[in-house]
């Protein structure tokens, strides 16, 4: 939905300065959101399920 946001503001609108703002804001979202996971899984443990 964000991305819509940036594509009609930026091309539809022609409002690139709002647009580029929005895509910054979602860039360092995404990347919160990547550090996050990737804390999480450096933590968890994968193990293979046993066989009967």
């Amino acid at each position: 939905m964000i991305g819509l946001e940036v594509w009609e503001n930026a091309f539809m609108f022609l409002k690139f300065g709002y647009a580029t703002a929005a895509a910054w804001v979602l860039g360092a979202i995404l990347i919160g959101f990547t550090m996050i996971q990737i804390k999480h899984l450096t933590r968890m443990k994968f193990t293979a399920a046993a066989s009967k």
